[in-house]
């Protein structure tokens, strides 16, 4: 009978928390100058940093999932930044569980993509690749590289997978939990591995 009274108990909080993080997601998503479509769902309160000169569209029915209650696969919650020369796409009834996406040049995400727990995709490097330039302590944003990165439609992300600057993914296609992806997938193809390659 106790169990019961707590399953119920923790329904109820779990309706509250989802009410609460969307409204809070949507105000959030605003407040950073980001354009969504109807139907936006939210459960816990991504890190989100839109710089001023980035743009960011996100489609229909985004879901977006954050921190430890509602998903069982990463821990470091979801992240959304764009630089101030980023453009970030995300298109109709795409999910992040507890996943980043960093957008200095261009970041693009079809229809349907379902970015699994602990996913991070890139299109920079973050830091120069040449040693001397990071020892120097002058980095600047032009010695880091960036290329845009193209998630087709229908594409699921397997946790923990990492989706490199100028990657490119066709529709349909499935990443292996914990890959590597550095070049581009073929659509309706399975890849795994670090680096990536085809499974079937």
């Amino acid at each position: 009978m106790f169990r019961k009274a707590f399953k119920v108990a923790k329904a109820v909080c779990r309706s509250c928390r989802f009410a609460c993080s969307t409204w809070h997601v949507r105000l959030l998503f605003r407040l950073n100058g980001i354009r969504f479509g109807k139907g936006l769902r939210a459960v816990g309160v991504p890190a989100v940093n839109v710089s001023l000169g980035g743009r960011a569209e996100i489609g229909e029915r985004f879901t977006i999932r954050t921190g430890l209650h509602d998903t069982e696969v990463g821990f470091a919650g979801s992240r959304i930044r764009v630089g101030p020369k980023g453009v970030l796409r995300i298109g109709n009834r795409v999910g992040m569980s507890n996943a980043t996406v960093v957008c200095e040049e261009s970041v693009e995400i079809g229809d349907d993509v379902l970015l699994g727990g602990g996913v991070q995709v890139f299109d920079t490097n973050f830091h120069s690749t040449a040693a001397a330039v990071r020892a120097s302590g002058c980095e600047t944003r032009a010695d880091v590289r960036t290329a845009p990165v193209r998630i087709g439609s229908r594409v699921f992300v397997g946790a923990n997978a990492l989706i490199c600057k100028g990657a490119r993914i066709g529709d349909e296609a499935v990443v292996a939990a914990g890959s590597v992806v550095v070049c581009d997938v073929p659509a309706g193809e399975t890849w795994g591995g670090n680096p990536a390659r085809r499974i079937k």
